[in-house]
Order: structure tokens, then C-alpha cells, then sequence
């Protein structure tokens, strides 16, 4: 029997997947849990359409993260703030700041927790990860000054 897997299974496939299982299977296991619906032409051309659209939509995001990239890739920023005699921020900068000045200098909105840093604490240079997207990577030097 034909079936579409409306879960993934470990050790029978993904969500979406047509796949050949016993009758008993799908009867006894499957279709009480509804892990799984019976496969007839419609349902299966509506899924490969699903996965097509899927797999365009993921096209697109990457398009336009290498896109915000290309915007911000070895780009430099530079934070005056309040600082101590010593160099010591009396506010720390947390994503929500970078975030805010990547914005506002080179003008790429990035989502916060895709900025990967520590709190920043003291004056200087620093260099800072951004996850555009799965494999799409980029850094920002941010040097910190005393205002």
C-alpha cells in the first residue's frame, strides 16, 4: 500500500514522502496515529507541488541573504559610547544594539539572534558572526569608542 507520511518516522522517511508499507502497518500503526494518509494521484501531486514550493521559498531566502551579504561583508561600524577612565562601557552591548546600528550605518535589517556575540564591555575592535542563513555566513568589524 501507498502512503504519504504526514510525519517524519525515523526509519521510514520524511514528511512528505510516498512510500510502499504493509496494509497491516499502515492500519494497526499509521492511520490510528495519523502518521500517515493512503497516497492517491491528487494527494501526491499536491505534495510534489508543496516540496516545489518549498524548495523555491528556501531559493529565494538565500538569494536574499547572500544579497544582505553582499551589503555587509567586511563592513565597519563605529559605536561611541559612554565609557569609564579605563575604557569600561557603563552599558554593555548586547545583538539589540549591533542590531540597531547595522541598521541604521549600512542599512541591513538582520534579526537579533542570528547576530552571534558576547556582551561587549569594554572599548575596542571586535569582530562579529552574523548567520544569514544556513550556509550563508557573514562577519562586521564594530570598533566600540568612548564618547
Amino acid at each position: 500500500m501507498k502512503v504519504i507520511l504526514t510525519t517524519h518516522i525515523k526509519g521510514l522517511g520524511q514528511k512528505g514522502d510516498v512510500k510502499e508499507v504493509s496494509d497491516g502497518y499502515y492500519q494497526n500503526f499509521l492511520a490510528p496515529r495519523k502518521l500517515a494518509t493512503q497516497a492517491t494521484s491528487g494527494k501526491v501531486n499536491l505534495v510534489q507541488a508543496q516540496k516545489a514550493k518549498a524548495v523555491e521559498k528556501l531559493e529565494n531566502m538565500k538569494e536574499s541573504a547572500m544579497a544582505v551579504k553582499e551589503k555587509i561583508e567586511g563592513k565597519g561600524l563605529t559605536l561611541n559610547e559612554k565609557s569609564s577612565d579605563g575604557g569600561k562601557l557603563y552599558a554593555a552591548l548586547h545583538p539589540r544594539e549591533l542590531r540597531a546600528a547595522i541598521l541604521t550605518q549600512l542599512g541591513a535589517d538582520i534579526p537579533e539572534k542570528q547576530i552571534h556575540m558576547d556582551p561587549i564591555k569594554t572599548t575596542g575592535s571586535y569582530t562579529i558572526q552574523i548567520d544569514l542563513f544556513k550556509d550563508v555566513k557573514s562577519t562586521v568589524h564594530v570598533t566600540v569608542t568612548a564618547a
